[in-house]
């Protein structure tokens, strides 16, 4: 496998974008918005959504790029495809779901620390450094992330070089959620807000130092990156995406897909099974990290006898 797909840490981190997202519009603390992969684990590439069946209905689902560049779009057609034939759009988390000061409680209890505690006293020399420098050639005060857990500095880093790269319209999720509010259809949520900020609390803690200085390593990385998994996002290359992402996320950080991919996953099955119970028509929209991979959600609503029909 080339060096260049070596599970890069910004990626994983931006598995959690569509939170980022909401903290960079309620929070103006943050400086950006984020990038999520999405992919498929089958052999011939269409495009990133699937029409999941059972005898006697359907819903969809999308796996999305949460930050997309301006010639990134339009998007494939699949997705408006989807979208006329649904009644409810289905995110990973509805953020809108709990008020404003709810979060900021949530944010500042949980994802920073505490008045006595910073990242500094976490890190190691050589990480500190590191991270001091890279904090200086971009101009921020590196002060304004040592209040932050590990989780929300990688994924601060990320966007911000991402969005050097141009990467700065709306994603996919949060496209249809506007337009699903728009349109006056429902919005919801597979899990909490209060969920994905324990996750992202909880991200690199025990290994900032690792996390720290891997995803500053890898920043060169990053253009070639996006371009390849932008590429086989549109296409629903779910096998290469696999390859590229998920296998290296398995050896590197174990703890990391266990908690961010397939804890999640398993969740989300019983969920998505009972969309094919309702009397509504769903799309379900989220990270396309979570449908490659033998326990990603095509292959394990495949293996439970649905009927798995990926769009052209």
């Amino acid at each position: 496998m080339p060096a260049l797909f070596k599970a890069p840490v910004s990626l994983i981190a931006c598995l959690y974008h569509q939170l980022f997202c909401a903290l960079c519009v309620r929070s103006r603390r943050l400086l950006g918005t984020f990038l999520l992969l999405a992919f498929a684990n089958i052999s011939l590439a269409e495009s990133p959504v699937w029409r999941i069946s059972d005898a006697e209905k359907s819903f969809y689902i999308g796996g999305t790029i949460h930050v997309l560049r301006a010639s990134d779009y339009p998007l494939p057609e699949a997705f408006d495809e989807a979208y006329s034939k649904t009644s409810t759009v289905v995110l990973e988390v509805d953020v809108d779901s709990i008020s404003q000061a709810r979060f900021e409680s949530l944010v500042l209890s949980q994802v920073f620390y505490p008045p006595n505690e910073n990242l500094k006293q976490h890190l190691n020399k050589r990480a500190f450094r590191a991270l001091s420098a890279y904090c200086r050639s971009v101009d921020i005060p590196v002060e304004s992330l040592l209040k932050m857990r590990p989780g929300l500095v990688v994924s601060t880093i990320s966007i911000t070089e991402l969005q050097k790269l141009g990467a700065d319209q709306d994603g996919v999720d949060t496209w249809f959620s506007a337009k699903a509010w728009r349109d006056g259809k429902a919005v919801e949520g597979l899990e909490t807000v209060e969920q994905q900020i324990e996750f992202l609390a909880n991200l690199g803690t025990g290994n900032e130092s690792r996390i720290i200085l891997q995803t500053l390593e890898e920043l060169e990385q990053l253009p070639g990156e996006l371009n390849a998994l932008t590429s086989a996002w549109r296409k629903g290359d779910l096998a290469l995406l696999d390859e590229l992402v998920i296998a290296p996320m398995k050896k590197d950080y174990p703890q990391v897909y266990e908690q961010l991919l397939l804890k999640r996953n398993q969740q989300w099955l019983p969920l998505l099974e009972g969309f094919l119970a309702s009397d509504r028509v769903e799309f379900v929209l989220v990270g396309a990290a979570h449908l490659a991979g033998d326990k990603g959600l095509i292959e394990q609503l495949r293996k439970r006898g649905y009927q798995v029909e990926q769009l052209p």
